[in-house]
C-alpha cells in the first residue's frame, strides 16, 4: 500500500477538497522547519511527507491526486504504488520506463508559498538574500525521473527575513526582592500567526529568577517571545528591571544610603542608631563621634548584594543631619553656655600648658638642645572669657564656632608636642620628669636619662594626658608650604609626611652632606651653580675616568653629571670605594622624581678594552634613595679592580676607562 496519505494527513477516505486544504495549512504550518530551528531535521520529513500527501507532481505536471476524484479512487483501490503508475496527464497512455513515473511531487516549498505567499518565516538560513530549501537524493520518498535527480533543490527567489526591534518592558523590584533574590511569574499575551497564516491572541506565563544583587537596568531577555507576523522573524522579549522607592534606604551602585535626623544633643553627646536591613535583621550602630552636618559614617560589608562577586557586599553609609532647637528658654540657654564654659576650661588649660612649655623653653638658654627652640619668640595668650563668652552667644550660627579657637590650638598644640632634642613630633611612649618637662621616647637614650630642661632624672613617667590630647588631634601636613593640603590625625601624620608626595628633595650631591632641599628645578640649579656640575643633554653619554693612582680611593673618587631627556633629569654617578682590601668602582644613574616615575625609563652602561666589555641594564634610583644607599645596595655596574686595570690597558699603572650608556623611556 505504501505511504498512508489520509493518515499523514489525518483526514478520513471522505475528506472534501475544503478538508484537505485545511488540513495542509494546518499541518504545513506547525511542521514547517523554520518553525522549528531546534529540531529541524525530522520537521524536514514531516514537512516534506505532509507535501506529499497533499500534492503530487513532477517539473512538467501538476496536479492533484487526493482533490482529483479520478486519481483518488485510483488512489483508494490501489494506494501509493497504483497512482504513482499512473501516466502523467496528456501522456496518451506513454510508460515511462527505467524506473520512471508518473507521479513525483513538486518543490514543497513551492506548495507552501500557494497556500500562504511569501513564507512567513523568512527562510533567512542560508545568507543574506538565499534560503535554503529541501534537499533529498532521488532513492528517497521523493524519488524523480529515473529514480536519481533531486527533487527539493535549492532556491535563491527568498528575501533574508528581518528581526522586528525587541520589545521591552519594565520589570519593578523593590530593594528588599533585588537584596535577596525572587521569582517573579510574568503572564504575557502576544499576536502569533495560525494555520490559515491569520494573527491571533496567544497568552502564556513567564518565569523570570531575579538574582540577588542585580541593579537598575538589567535586561533579561526571551528570545522570540515577542508577536510573530508574517514575512519577519518573532521578535525577542526584554524585561529591564527597575528600582522601585524605598522608604528608608536608597542605593548607590553596590552601596546603601540612609539619611538620619539627630538632635543637637544626640549630635554632641552620641547616639545609637537602630535599623533594620532589608534580610529583617535589626542592627544597632553605636555613635561615639561628635557629629557634624553631613557627618557620614560607614558601615562595612552592610550594603547591597554584589552579582559578580558572590558573597560579597558594599557598605552601609549613614548620613547625618543635626536638628538645631528653634527658640532656647532661658534655662536652656543658660545650661548651653554653662556647658560651653566647661569646653572653654579645657582649652584654657591647653593653652596655658603652651604658655608654660614656651616659658620653660625661654628660661633654658643654658641648654645646648634649645639652640633652635630659643629663637622662637611669640608667647601664645590665653583666651579671654570674653571671647568664650562670644562662643556660647553665637551658639546659632554654627560657621562661627570653630574658627576662633581651633586656628589658635592647633599651632600651639603642635609646639607643644614637639621633642625639645630633636624637635620632632612625640609619639606614645611621651615621658616626662617630676616638673612636667615632656620627652619622646627615642631621645631619652640620648640625654642619659636626665631631663634636658631641668636635668631631673626621667624615670619611667609618661605624659598620659598629652598622649591623649595628641590622639583627639587632626594637624596639617608639614609640607603643606610645598603644596599639600591635607589634614591627617596626629599619629598618622608621621607615616603620611614620610610618604608625601609634596616632601621636598634632597641634594643629590655625593661630593660631601649638602643640607639643601627642595623641589626638582631648585635643585638642578643648584647643582649647576654651587657644586659646579657638568650638564648635557641628551639620551646617550660617553665618559671617561682618569687615574694616575688606581690604589688611591681617597680623593676625588667620585664623579657626578647631570643628564636633560625626555623632560626629566638624571644623574651619572662614578664612584671608587674600598670594598676589603682592593678598591671597587660602580657606576649608576639616579632619577631626579619619586619612585613610580623612575619606573618608566631604564638605562644601560657598557665599559670595556681589550677586546673585552661588561654591560649593565636597569631601572634607575630614585634621589628619594640617598647616594649611600645605592651605591651599598650595588645597583648599577660594578667593575673590580683588576678588570678596570685590564680595559684601561698599557702598563696597569693608570686607570683610564670609558663608560658609555643609554637612557630610553619604557613604552
Amino acid at each position: 500500500m505504501g505511504v498512508d496519505y489520509y493518515s499523514v494527513l489525518k483526514v478520513n477516505k471522505n475528506a472534501t477538497e475544503d478538508d484537505l486544504k485545511k488540513a495542509y495549512r494546518k499541518l504545513a504550518m506547525k511542521w514547517h522547519p523554520d518553525k522549528n530551528p531546534n529540531d529541524k531535521n525530522e520537521a524536514e520529513t514531516r514537512f516534506k511527507q505532509i507535501s506529499e500527501a497533499y500534492e503530487a507532481c513532477n517539473y512538467s505536471f501538476s496536479f492533484l491526486p487526493l482533490s482529483d476524484p479520478q486519481k483518488r479512487q485510483v488512489y483508494d483501490q490501489d494506494g501509493e504504488e497504483g497512482l504513482k503508475d499512473m501516466p502523467p496527464p496528456g501522456s496518451g497512455g506513454f510508460s515511462y520506463g527505467g524506473g520512471s513515473n508518473g507521479f513525483n511531487p513538486r518543490n514543497a516549498e513551492d506548495i507552501f508559498a500557494e497556500f500562504f505567499g511569501s513564507s512567513p518565516f523568512g527562510f533567512g538560513s542560508s545568507g543574506p538574500g538565499k534560503s535554503k530549501r529541501f534537499s533529498s537524493d532521488g532513492g528517497g520518498t521523493f524519488g524523480g525521473f529515473g529514480g536519481g535527480e533531486n527533487i527539493f533543490r535549492s532556491y535563491s527567489e527568498g528575501v533574508t527575513p528581518k528581526k522586528p526591534q525587541a520589545v521591552e518592558s519594565k520589570l519593578p523590584c523593590s530593594l528588599e526582592e533585588l537584596y535577596s533574590g525572587s521569582t517573579r511569574k510574568m503572564k504575557i499575551s502576544r499576536s502569533v500567526v495560525d494555520a490559515n497564516g491569520r494573527q491571533v491572541p496567544e497568552q502564556e506565563i513567564l518565569t523570570i529568577d531575579v538574582k540577588p544583587g542585580w541593579k537598575k537596568g538589567t535586561k533579561i531577555t526571551f528570545p522570540d517571545k515577542g508577536n510573530e507576523q508574517l514575512g519577519h522573524l518573532p521578535a525577542d522579549l526584554v524585561f529591564v528591571i527597575d528600582e522601585k522607592p524605598h522608604n528608608t534606604y536608597k542605593r548607590d551602585g553596590n552601596d546603601l544610603i540612609v539619611n538620619k535626623k539627630v538632635t543637637l544633643a544626640e549630635a554632641l553627646g552620641g547616639t545609637t542608631v537602630h535599623l533594620t536591613t532589608l534580610d529583617g535583621r535589626d542592627l544597632s550602630i553605636p555613635v561615639t563621634n561628635i557629629v557634624n552636618p553631613g557627618y557620614e559614617l560607614v558601615v562595612a560589608r552592610e550594603g547591597m548584594p554584589i552579582a559578580k562577586e558572590p558573597g560579597n557586599r558594599g557598605d552601609l553609609k549613614i548620613i547625618f543631619e543635626i536638628r538645631f532647637p528653634t527658640r532656647l528658654t532661658p534655662e536652656q540657654r543658660a545650661g548651653l553656655k554653662r556647658a560651653l564654659a566647661c569646653i572653654r576650661c579645657i582649652l584654657s588649660c591647653i593653652w596655658l600648658f603652651a604658655a608654660l612649655f614656651h616659658l620653660c623653653t625661654s628660661m633654658a638658654s643654658s641648654s645646648p638642645f634649645f639652640d633652635d627652640i630659643r629663637t622662637k619668640s611669640e608667647v601664645i595668650d590665653p583666651p579671654q572669657s570674653e571671647d568664650m563668652l562670644d562662643v556660647g552667644e553665637s551658639v546659632d550660627d554654627a560657621t562661627e564656632m570653630p574658627q576662633k579657637p581651633n586656628v589658635t590650638v592647633s599651632s600651639s598644640v603642635r609646639e607643644l608636642l614637639e621633642c625639645p632634642v630633636c624637635l620632632n613630633a612625640m609619639y606614645p611612649p611621651i615621658h616626662q620628669c617630676s616638673n612636667g618637662h615632656t620627652l619622646c621616647s627615642g631621645c631619652k637614650p640620648r640625654v642619659h636619662n636626665r631631663c634636658p630642661t631641668c636635668r631631673h632624672e626621667l624615670g619611667n613617667i609618661r605624659c598620659l594626658a598629652l598622649e591623649k590630647v595628641a590622639a583627639s588631634l587632626e594637624l596639617p601636613c608639614k609640607y603643606q608650604s610645598f603644596g599639600c593640603m591635607g589634614i591627617y590625625p596626629y599619629y598618622s601624620k608621621l607615616k603620611h609626611e614620610s610618604q608625601c608626595l609634596h616632601r621636598p628633595y634632597n641634594c643629590p650631591y655625593a661630593g660631601s652632606e649638602c643640607s639643601v632641599v627642595g623641589d626638582i628645578p631648585h635643585l638642578v640649579a643648584h647643582l649647576k651653580d654651587d657644586h659646579k656640575v657638568d650638564m648635557h643633554n641628551g639620551s646617550t653619554f660617553n665618559h671617561r675616568y682618569v687615574k694616575s693612582n688606581p690604589q688611591e680611593v681617597e680623593n676625588a673618587t667620585w664623579m657626578l653629571t647631570v643628564f636633560s631627556c625626555f623632560n626629566q633629569y638624571f644623574c651619572l654617578h662614578f664612584e671608587a670605594f674600598q670594598l676589603g682590601m682592593a678598591p671597587v668602582y660602580i657606576a649608576f644613574l639616579r632619577f631626579m622624581g619619586d619612585d613610580n616615575e623612575a619606573k618608566n625609563y631604564s638605562y644601560s652602561l657598557e665599559v670595556g678594552g681589550n677586546g673585552r666589555k661588561m654591560i649593565w641594564q636597569g631601572v634607575p634610583r630614585s634621589i628619594r634613595d640617598s647616594h649611600r644607599k645605592v651605591r651599598d645596595s650595588f645597583d648599577g655596574l660594578i667593575i673590580q679592580r683588576n678588570m678596570a686595570l685590564f680595559f684601561s690597558g698599557g702598563d696597569r699603572k693608570e686607570l683610564k676607562l670609558r663608560v658609555t650608556g643609554r637612557i630610553w623611556k619604557e613604552q
